[in-house]
């Protein structure tokens, strides 16, 4: 289990109290990467303005927590 927030649905699918699980550990190589993908045809305008609002997402302290595994 590579994702906190995903206890409680594992905890759910395999019919295990609520809370009986917790985690302790993140493995950096099983860290996963997101990205916001674009189509070849989007507005180049837009794809600039997506950028630069994920780069001043990127400087807020919740940002940084969850990338962190701080949550």
């Amino acid at each position: 289990m590579d994702d906190e927030a995903a206890l409680a649905v594992m905890e759910k699918q395999l019919s295990q109290p609520e809370g009986i699980t917790r985690f302790v550990l993140a493995i950096p190589q099983l860290e996963q990467k997101t990205y916001l993908a674009a189509s070849k045809a989007t507005d180049p305008e837009l794809v600039r303005k997506l950028q630069q609002a994920h780069l001043e997402v990127q400087k807020t302290p919740l940002y940084q927590n969850v990338m962190a595994g701080r949550f």
